[in-house]
């Protein structure tokens, strides 16, 4: 008689060693580590040299913020997160010539990162199972919720604050209300909806996603490059955005479990339920699990159809991504840190 050999499964030790990388430690930006664990990570994806030059960019950029109790991001965000953020700050910067000034003058830069956390904060709100829809009929309860008005007021003041002329704080509020607007509109037509499908939900995130990158882009363009470089600004976001609508199709597939549970509208889930099978498996799957985000190795061996569906969909944003760009070079920089979304080939 054979002795079987039992399958050890390794999915709770990944999971557990993964959502570490997920924890917010909720200290300012000059109390973050100069260098943690969790950063050599970086390195597989960036190489040596280019993981060291975005680690004395960030000591420098934060030792020359004045406000040493800064904590935007810092006291949300776990340290993958913000050190994201500032990586996309950095590229952002470098494709635009502007990287000397934003590291050595990141004041202004502050605007825009107000900017971002304020939209994250209206779409954590509209994300709530129980109050998201009741906001969404009624907008004015969004304006009075507390955190999104105190990051608004953040985001007029440290504009105001800039020494940039009257004329382009006007046009950056402009594009900020409108914006805001069509983001509402979008949410409103989606998340209200019960029959709200793949491509509904793909074009809401379009609107809000590669929006929220083709305005931030816009913001530090006004505050830091001159008329004669907008039109590199705004390919910068072009590239940004598309390659972000990317990684949030994969950040959709990696929250099913928190998203499912939460009642939250995700990319993956609509991809599930055009093949119902591997929706009842994936289901039954997130019953038995405690942890909040998908195995990656469990989903490509139980949910194939799905996963390629959701990689063709990463390739097809990352293709005209690269296609948009007009410094391929600096475009494939942004895609290696976005890591392993981009196991399908795209020519780079």
């Amino acid at each position: 008689m054979e002795t079987q050999i039992p399958v050890l499964n390794f999915a709770p030790i990944r999971n557990r060693i993964f959502s570490l990388g997920f924890q917010a430690q909720k200290h300012s930006l000059s109390e973050a580590p100069r260098f943690s664990l969790i950063d050599v990570g970086l390195v597989p994806k960036l190489g040596w040299k280019r993981s060291v030059k975005f680690f004395r960019n960030f000591e420098a950029y934060r030792n020359n913020i004045s406000d040493k109790n800064w904590s935007c991001l810092t006291s949300f965000y776990p340290r993958s997160y913000y050190l994201f953020y500032y990586y996309l700050l950095f590229w952002w910067a470098d494709y635009c010539n502007v990287l000397r000034d934003i590291v050595e003058s990141p004041k202004r830069s502050l605007v825009a990162e107000l900017f971002f956390r304020y939209i994250v904060e209206v779409d954590r709100v509209i994300d709530d199972s129980m109050n998201g829809n009741k906001m969404l009929m009624n907008p004015s309860l969004i304006k009075r919720n507390p955190e999104i008005s105190w990051y608004l007021s953040a985001f007029l003041n440290y504009l105001g604050q800039t020494d940039n002329r009257s004329q382009i704080k006007r046009q950056i509020c402009k594009s900020f209300w409108n914006y805001r607007n069509k983001c509402l509109i979008a949410c409103q037509n989606t998340h209200l909806r019960s029959d709200a499908g793949l491509e509904q939900i793909l074009l809401c995130k379009q609107i809000t996603v590669e929006g929220l990158f083709l305005n931030w882009s816009s913001i530090l363009g006004r505050l830091y490059c001159p008329a004669s470089s907008q039109n590199l600004v705004e390919n910068a976001g072009i590239v940004l955005s598309k390659a972000c609508m990317a990684m949030q199709i994969h950040e959709d597939q990696l929250d099913f479990p928190a998203d499912f549970r939460g009642g939250i509208l995700n990319i993956f889930h609509e991809i599930l339920k055009i093949h119902p099978q591997e929706l009842r498996i994936c289901k039954a799957y997130v019953d038995t699990i405690p942890w909040q985000h998908l195995d990656g190795i469990w989903a490509r061996q139980n949910l194939p159809a799905s996963c390629n569906m959701a990689q063709e969909l990463v390739h097809r944003y990352l293709k005209v991504s690269l296609e948009e760009s007009l410094i391929r070079q600096k475009a494939i920089y942004l895609y290696q840190m976005l890591g392993n979304i981009n196991s399908h080939p795209i020519g780079i």
